[in-house]
Formats: structure tokens, sequence, C-alpha cells
């Protein structure tokens, strides 16, 4: 498995979701913008005890998409080692935290 490498374009996602509460990403399909939003998401929760909500207008397409699709790649290709626990009934995840959470 390939070191996961930010494209130019997430590497600006990322400066404007680092520096804003609030922001707007858009692209093209397939342009990376949910992998990037994913991925600081479980790097922020991998560092204390929090919850993040990400939702979609369906909540199927969002069990489909994110649930079945961009978590697990994202979890394999931007975190190898953090075991992270699924709850497919209730629809979330939880991952170990730096404080033992």
């Amino acid at each position: 498995m390939s070191e996961f490498v930010k494209t130019s374009r997430q590497v600006e996602a990322l400066d404007i979701l680092n520096h804003n509460r609030h922001a707007m990403l858009y692209g093209g399909a397939r342009s990376g913008k949910t992998v990037i939003v994913v991925r600081n998401i479980f790097l922020r929760a991998l560092k204390r005890p929090s919850k993040h909500l990400i939702v979609r207008y369906r909540y199927n397409h969002a069990r489909i998409s994110l649930g079945h699709e961009t978590i697990p790649w994202v979890l394999a290709n931007c975190f190898p080692g953090v075991i992270a626990k699924e709850n497919k009934a209730d629809g979330y995840w939880t991952v170990p935290t730096a404080r033992g959470g």
C-alpha cells in the first residue's frame, strides 16, 4: 500500500479548513474533497475525545459513499495502524485517542 499523497488542491483545501470555522469546498466528482475532509476529521478525533458529524442529504447515500467507501479508504491509506470500530446499526465510527479514549 502506498503512502497517501495530497494533491495541490487538497493542500489548499486543508489551509482553508484549518483557518476558517466554516468552509465550502467545491470541485468535480472524485476530486478528493470528501477524502481530505474525512482525513481532517479523523486527525482531530485521534488527538482528543470529541464528536464530529458528516452529513449528506440522504442517510443511505452517506452510509454507502462514506461508510462503505471513503472512511474505510481513508483509514487504510492515511491511518494504517489505527483500529477504528464501526457501529453499523447506529451509523458511527469510534477511534482510540491520544488521551486513551
